[in-house]
Parts: C-alpha cells; structure tokens; sequence
C-alpha cells in the first residue's frame, strides 16, 4: 500500500497567442481575417480563430473541505491508502485517473464552446464516438429564439472541420424555445437530437436529425426534418434518447394530462415514426401511484438482454423510479421487488435519479440527488439485474454524498473498467456552483485515490459551472461536459479531461 495525497494546481492560463500543438490549442478552422470573423469567445490568431483560455483552471481541495460519505446515516471517512495497480490482463493499457486535468486535451484540459447567439447555451447531453471523437449538445440563444445546438471535437478537444460550420450546428424548429437533452445514434453515425420544444402555449418532445458531416436531414426525417410529439397529452418532453438494437430511436420522459406528469417511454424509427408495437400507438406511459402527480423519467440504458431501463422520479419527487420496459413497450414482470417491473427508493422530498450505468456484474448504478437536514446531497445507489436494491453497496444499497463537506446535485454516471464508479455535478463553494466529480470503489467507500479522498472541484474562470453529462475513455480518461459561466456573465459549452 502506498498513501496517495496530491494537490494539483493549474496555473491560470492568457490569452492563446499562436498555434501551441503541445497543448493541444491548434484550431483547424476557416480562415478569419479579423475576430469579427469568429464566434463570440473566439480571438483571430494568425489567421485562424482560436478559442480564448479561461482566467482560472485549478481543482479545488480549500482548506475548509471535509470530505465525508453519509451511508444509511453513518458518517464514513474514506481511507486515505490505496493500491497501485499494474497491468493486469484487460486492464493492460487502461489507466485509473488520478483527478488532473489533462493538459493535452483542449486548453490546459478543457474545451470552451460558443454558439452565434448572445452566450446563453446550455448543454446538456454528450456522445463519445469508437475513435474518441466527441459530440456535446444542448441548447444556445439565437436571434429567433433558443435552438438545438451541438458541436464536434477530435480526440485532443479541436473542434473539427467535418462537421457542419467551424465544428458546430444549430436547428431551428419551428417552435420557438428548443433544447437538446438526449442523442440517439445511428449506425450510420447519423446523430438524432431529443429534446424539449417550446409551442409557446405547449411542451412537445422535439426531434432533428443530422448525418456524422452535419448536415441535417429534412426530406426523410419527420416533417420537414423535425418531429414534435406530445405522447397523448397535454405537453411532453424528452430528457434521454438511446438508439437500441433495432435501429429504433428509444426516448424517456414525461408527459403531462389533466394537471398529472407521467414518466413516459416511446419508441421511434430511424425516420422519427411513432413505432406503432411499442406500447400503446408507441409510448409506453408507466404509472407508479395512482394518486401522485409528478413523476417522470430522466435517463435511460440498455441492458445485457436489451432490456430498457429508465430512471426518474416518483411519489413527487421523493422516490427515485427505476423501471424495465421489454422491447415492445411491456413492463418487464421479472423486474421489481412486486414483479411489477417497478422499482423504487423512497427518501423523502427532493429525491430524484437523474443518470443511470450498468457495471460488468450487470448491477444498475444510479445517481441523482436527496435532501438530508435541509441540504442537497448526491445521491448514488446501486440495484440487483432484477430491480432490487444491492445491499453490499454502502450499508444498505444507497448513499449520500457531501462533496468535501458542501451541498450539490449528481447529475452523470459512469462505470470504469474495475467497477469504480464516477458521479459528476456540481456543489456549491460559497454561493457558486463548481464541477465536481466524486469517484467511489465497487463497496461505496470514496476513493481515496481520486483527487483528494475522492472528491475533484474544478472551478473554470471565476463563475459558476455544472457538469452533465460524462463518459469514459477506454483508456480510463474521463470526459465530463457541461456549462460554465464567463466573467460577462455568458454561460458556454465546456468540455474537460481528467486523467
């Protein structure tokens, strides 16, 4: 055993001046003549439009953090030892992070991404391609309204010149207030956006689809290249799309009918059909109580046997919801503690899953958020393949984690190669919001080996930031995206590496 304690500090990087590969600041993009010719946040360097460092990159370990896991009520220190680990078998070439920023990647480790509206965009959703090219979307502000937005970066964080203009697009439905939460992808690379559209009166699930180039696809895809779908009620929305083994566009939600949210699952086809053998007229509308008004669904995976599991909210916001749906829209009878392919944990108000991963024992890894004595906590629990809780995690299949003694909310989930498990959000330091990521071992203890005793917050410039989505690298780097706030009071893209 080797104790592990570190602190890495990145110095606060300028303005980029030059092409520096070694950073990986090279932009591959049009020529620009004057920065005028760039995208708000951009600088024209050398004839080339190059993005503009954040003031402050630095992970966070003050000196008032307390790192500390609140386990079924128990208050747990993590160990401050760990293993080095070697190269053993399929983890030959694979690396646990330590919780750095990765200098190779984008600007000092991150990625700042802006649109061509006023500054305001929101992401919310990433996909990772097999040749680590990465796909972020949310939505960003035009002039028309807000717009599906998404942009393309290489394996470095460039953003790439073979997709769409300068590495990004923008789709105007023909509402008024879009947004992207979820991307299904196709075998072709074609990349569907789910999101939520804006009627003006009414919410509908939004949909635009676009080839792996960026070009959208209009003429065989929904009408006039968008589908708006209300799922048979009042107003509806989309929070997370999968494309499952059949090639079909799997979305999660909610709908809203007669004052009632319902968490909702549907199926389309690659051409944005409602698939007509998928529950009923293809939504699958999942009912946990007759007499709770708010439930509804806010991520979803597939299983080992293309079972599809989603993961929301129930009882109003104080349960988290789990579910498994069969191909055809059926709740899966093998599934829940009642066989009724339900599942629940009930903590009380505030409580809600908002990301779901599956682990090589095909155990369901949750994480969202609870309230405990007043204040938000991750949440991260993790179920049995038949919908119960798996009381070998922490004490009793749940957890709840302050991030080094500080209030926040999970909002991503993953799984790495020895079962470890990383949260990301954000916590409040003070009354700002801060990327945070939280890593804990297979048994629920933090890791005492990531970052310091298991906690990273990043703060990016001098304002708030939010992580919301994540993947993880083959080679165990981990990728997190979400917004951050500038000093003008822009919220932007952000993408960053850990290693």
């Amino acid at each position: 055993m080797q104790k592990l304690a570190f602190m890495k500090i990145v110095l606060g990087l300028g303005l980029l001046v030059g092409c520096v590969a070694s950073v990986g600041a090279c932009r591959s993009t049009t020529n620009c003549s004057v920065s005028g010719d760039c995208y708000k946040g951009e600088q024209c360097v050398n004839g080339a439009c190059l993005a503009r460092a954040p003031d402050d990159i630095a992970p966070d370990v003050g000196p008032d953090a307390k790192p500390g896991v609140d386990i079924g009520g128990d208050v747990v220190v993590a160990d401050t030892s760990s293993d080095i680990h070697g190269c053993v078998g399929a983890l030959c070439g694979y690396s646990s992070p330590r919780g750095d920023l990765d200098e190779d990647f984008g600007v000092g480790g991150l990625t700042i991404i802006s649109f061509s509206g006023n500054g305001a965009d929101y992401l919310n959703a990433m996909h990772l391609t097999g040749q680590n090219q990465i796909v972020v979307a949310g939505g960003a502000l035009a002039a028309t309204g807000r717009v599906f937005a998404a942009a393309k970066l290489d394996a470095e964080g460039n953003l790439g010149t073979n997709f769409g203009i300068h590495g990004r697009v923008e789709a105007a439905l023909s509402t008024k207030d879009d947004t992207v939460f979820g991307i299904a992808v196709q075998e072709d690379d074609a990349l569907i956006f789910v999101g939520s559209a804006n009627t003006g009166t009414q919410f509908r699930v939004g949909m635009a689809k676009f080839q792996g180039d960026g070009t959208r696809v209009i003429s065989s895809f929904g009408v006039g290249g968008e589908v708006l779908a209300s799922f048979s009620g009042d107003s509806a929305d989309g929070q997370a799309a999968l494309t499952d083994g059949d090639g079909r566009v799997i979305v999660a939600g909610s709908r809203t009918q007669d004052s009632r949210s319902d968490f909702v699952v549907a199926a389309f086809n690659a051409r944005g059909v409602a698939d007509l053998n998928f529950g009923r007229n293809g939504v699958a509308v999942i009912r946990f109580d007759a007499d709770q008004h708010q439930e509804f669904a806010e991520a979803l995976i597939l299983d080992a046997a293309g079972g599809i599991i989603a993961v929301g909210a129930a009882e109003s916001s104080r349960a988290v919801a789990l579910v498994r749906v069969k191909p055809g829209g059926a709740l899966d009878t093998d599934f829940g503690l009642d066989s009724s392919g339900m599942s629940r944990l009930s903590l009380g108000t505030g409580t809600a899953a908002s990301a779901v991963a599956i682990d090589s024992q095909n155990r369901i890894v949750v994480a969202g958020r609870v309230r405990v004595s007043g204040r938000e906590n991750f949440l991260i629990a993790r179920f049995l393949q038949d919908g119960t809780l798996d009381s070998s995690f922490g004490t009793i299949g749940y957890l709840s984690v302050s991030p080094a003694g500080r209030e926040g909310r999970a909002n991503a989930v993953a799984v790495d190669r020895e079962d470890k498990i990383v949260v990301a959000g954000r916590s409040l330091v003070g009354t700002t919001e801060r990327i945070t990521l939280v890593r804990l071992l297979a048994n629920g203890e933090l890791d005492a080996s990531f970052g310091d005793a298991g906690v990273v917050v990043t703060p990016v410039g001098q304002s708030h930031g939010y992580a919301k989505a994540m993947r993880i690298q083959d080679d165990g780097k981990i990728l997190v995206a979400g917004s951050t706030r500038d000093a003008s009071g822009d919220y932007k893209f952000t993408v960053l590496r850990y290693k």
